[in-house]
């Protein structure tokens, strides 16, 4: 486990595992047979005074530390703090010592969904360092803690490369398995690991870098975004999945790269870009291919909108590589071309776009250089060089910094620069290893001098953090908005980890308002043929300043729906209602402001605004059939549908395209594979979703409804056939032709029904599952109709009907199981 500073000096915990009451840990296997699994965090006496450890789950707190357990003495040298999770649980945590909060990404225990899946050999590895801290999610991670950090296990630096790449594109179980049973050469080194037990924990990955899950699908943020010397770190915030960069003494620069560039499959616009990128080694060559596609090209139908996001998203993340691409060009170059194509799509955005353009605009625009005057100046980024020639860092330092990132810059300028800054900026101020082992500490100018470059450098990436970057956007709005920026981030600067719902809503408020505000007086209408490069610069930055506010909305709305959804928090005369009806009415005007649906979310907004007052006062009548009721079930069964408009949107926008295109470039499959429901699930839209559900069953147990929720309606006939879970096999020879109907005991949403068998038509789920969960979302695009029940008195009586044919009707209203006649066959 990565130790981290505190007041009290250095904290290396350790986690054990074991089952209630016994303590079964062993060098090489465990068994682990009862419900429960027993889960201690151990430190040493003299550093665990005021350690905690907080997450995502309320054994640890939900994210307030003043409700998570102290550490206890014990007889010998250490103390421990001892919760209890469940099979299946996903634990998103963070050591707090006193105020002060671990930095990085969370630290995640992830429980497997059956005893039977510890019963392995452990794998385990050789030191904190053979393991990336990306790699936190995964099995062999988990078990080389609870063995203590035993020797012996070999993660070659591809295979960490490799299962990093997967776990941070949010990959689901079952294709990580396929994915290293299916690899050639023996590359991956992962002998021992079940990866059945791996989930994909990146519902925020991509867009906020740590990944957080839990068994049904849903997303926990983490408190903070900054690395322990507060530095806000772009990737440290899910920006970057490609590979690691290495410090070099001399320019080791590879011009070497890999791909099929084969356009057989592709339409002319994709075609386009492929065929472009084949002589595009380079970021500035690459950012030309778009600008000739959807910049000076015109292009700017679906197609070409669609393709160019998803490919400027990849090389900005590092999904595709950048490599020397011969001559001397700088930055401002990148920046030019970035202008061309920002004016040409942003006047496309907001001259009447249809739907699927809108969604490939936005998702194009943050993966693009900024071109204000400094970076579009002859010499930009000039501290660099001040800086790799200063007499007071060791020659070393001094020629990593040079040859790593000064000339690299200035020749061939790509994201992975940034990602090499700030390794260096780790390192210099003692968050990462010196050459020699050491930590060091270098002079407090150079270390300032860094730090403002590496804040440059994020603005010329567009990397910046909101506050950075709305402090920067400031002076450029009216007065009325200047006024609600300070509102907003004098808001947000006094939120914390145990944050109350008002602050959360009041913040998420202000963020709204700001951002509609921007929209409505800074972003109508295009811009006019020849204005001059500082409107269109600022243009740029209002618009990502708008987008990283959607984008900060969407961690208050899992704030908010954590505590929402806190025991008693929806009962009857509840104090959660009034914060859950008012995020909904947010959550809606968000995406009015994004011009989706926008004549609906307005219309939803007006009645949620009507039912609001009622709720603040405490006058919500939910009895059966009483009014206020009835109408909070319809209005949020409208948003529900929208959101769910919403996905099959971005399905319909990215997900063929984004295979295709995987395929073409010679990117690994499952990136293409994974690209659109990563969209969905760091969208708004997700949390709008998941807080309908919390809501509308809240409504249904306060007014006797029914115990089913419907996620994909319809109507389907079968042979009812109980199972633990969906996946391959677990049918056996079962005759699937005359059709199934499953009644499944677990999900942890990354499931897909069609690896149960094709004769599947529909699924009772015997607990809660989100309607934008992968399962949820691959059942509606597969057409099985899909409920969920968690009535114990119900789902008995399903199951007296096992082995019967039964026919399965579901909608928004109501749910029925009948029988449909006819013997079952054998």
């Amino acid at each position: 486990m990565r130790a981290f500073s505190t007041v009290a000096g250095v904290c290396s915990p350790h986690v054990l595992f074991s089952t209630r009451g016994s303590g079964v840990i062993s060098s090489g296997r465990r068994k682990l047979t009862t419900e429960c699994v027993r889960v201690q965090f151990v430190a040493p006496k003299d550093q665990s005074r005021n350690l905690k450890v907080v997450g995502d789950n309320p054994v640890v707190g939900s994210w307030n530390k003043d409700s998570a357990p102290s550490f206890s003495p014990t007889s010998g040298a250490d103390s421990i703090s001892e919760v209890e999770l469940q099979y299946g649980d996903v634990l998103n945590y963070k050591y707090v010592d006193g105020d002060n909060w671990e930095g990085g990404d969370n630290r995640i225990i992830m429980v497997p969904p059956s005893s039977a899946l510890w019963d392995v050999p452990l794998c385990v590895a050789k030191s904190d360092e053979d393991i990336p801290k990306d790699l936190l999610s995964t099995r062999a991670y988990i078990m080389w803690e609870a063995a203590g950090k035993q020797d012996g296990a070999d993660f070659g630096a591809a295979a960490a490369a490799e299962l990093r790449f997967l776990l941070r594109s949010g990959v689901p179980a079952q294709d990580i398995r396929n994915f290293f049973e299916t690899s050639s050469g023996g590359k991956f080194p992962l002998d021992g690991i079940d990866m059945s037990a791996t989930a994909a924990v990146v519902e925020y990955a991509n867009s906020n870098g740590n990944g957080n899950g839990n068994s049904n699908g849903s997303a926990s943020p983490p408190p903070p975004q900054v690395n322990s010397s507060g530095d806000y770190l772009a990737i440290d915030n899910g920006r970057w999945i490609g590979s690691d960069v290495e410090f070099m003494q001399q320019n080791n620069h590879s011009g070497d790269r890999k791909g099929n560039w084969d356009t057989s499959n592709l339409p002319e616009a994709g075609a386009q870009l492929v065929d472009g990128d084949r002589s595009a080694a380079s970021w500035r060559q690459k950012l030309e291919v778009v600008d000739g596609l959807v910049g000076r090209g015109g292009n700017q139908s679906s197609d070409a909108l669609a393709f160019s996001a998803i490919y400027c998203n990849w090389i900005g993340s590092g999904a595709i590589r950048c490599a020397e691409g011969g001559g001397h060009h700088r930055p401002c170059r990148h920046a030019e071309l970035a202008k061309s194509i920002f004016y040409n799509v942003e006047n496309k955005l907001v001259s009447g776009a249809e739907q699927d353009q809108t969604l490939a605009v936005r998702r194009l625009m943050p993966w693009l250089p900024s071109f204000t005057e400094e970076f579009t100046a002859s010499v930009p980024l000039t501290r660099i060089r001040d800086i790799a020639h200063r007499s007071d860092i060791p020659h070393d330092l001094k020629q990593e910094i040079k040859h790593t990132i000064q000339n690299k810059l200035h020749r061939n300028a790509g994201p992975e620069d940034l990602v090499a800054t700030e390794k260096m900026l780790q390192r210099i101020t003692g968050q990462g290893e010196q050459r020699d082992g050491s930590h060091g500490h270098y002079n407090e100018d150079f270390v300032k001098e860094f730090r403002l470059f590496h804040r440059e450098l994020k603005d010329f990436f567009n990397a910046s953090s909101l506050e950075e970057r709305l402090e920067r956007v400031r002076p450029s709005t009216k007065a009325d908005i200047q006024q609600q920026v300070d509102t907003f981030l004098s808001l947000k600067s006094r939120l914390g980890a145990g944050a109350s719902v008002g602050d959360l809503v009041a913040t998420l408020a202000a963020a709204t308002d700001l951002r509609k505000a921007i929209v409505d007086q800074h972003l109508q209408g295009p811009m006019a043929e020849g204005c001059g490069d500082g409107e269109i610069s600022t243009r740029q930055q209002l618009r990502l300043s708008e987008l990283e506010l959607e984008k900060y909305a969407f961690v208050l709305l899992s704030q908010v729906e954590t505590q929402v959804g806190s025991p008693g928090g929806l009962a009857a005369g509840g104090p959660m209602w009034a914060p859950a009806l008012h995020c909904a009415l947010l959550a809606v005007t968000h995406m009015q402001v994004s011009m989706f649906e926008a004549g609906e979310c307005q219309a939803i907004a007006s009645e949620l605004a009507q039912l609001l007052p009622r709720a603040q006062s405490g006058q919500l009548k939910l009895q059966q059939g009483k009014d206020d009721a009835l109408r909070i079930v319809s209005v949020l069964e409208r948003a529900r549908r929208v959101a769910e408009k919403y996905s099959d949107e971005i399905l319909n926008v990215f997900a063929d395209r984004a295979v295709k295109m995987a395929g073409a470039l010679g990117v690994q499959d499952h990136v293409g594979r994974v690209f659109s429901e990563s969209e969905i699930r760091a969208s708004v839209v997700f949390q709008l979703s998941k807080l309908c559900q919390l809501v509308l069953k809240a409504t249904r147990e306060s007014t006797g409804g029914g115990s089913y929720d419907a996620l994909v309606a319809g109507s389907a006939e079968g042979t009812l056939v109980e199972v633990d879970r969906i996946e391959p096999g677990v049918l056996g020879q079962m005759d699937q032709s005359q059709g199934l109907i499953l009644l499944v005991k677990h999900a942890s949403g990354d499931e897909e029904v069609s690896a149960a068998g094709p004769g599947v038509k529909g699924v009772i789920l015997a607990q809660e599952l989100p309607h934008l969960s992968h399962l949820g979302v691959r059942a509606r695009q597969e057409k099985v109709v899909f409920v969920t029940c968690e009535d114990d008195e119900v789902l008995a009586g399903l199951r007296a009907q096992i082995g019967q044919r039964v026919r399965l009707t579901a909608s928004a209203e109501s749910v029925t199981l009948v029988s449909a006649g006819g013997a079952a066959p054998p």
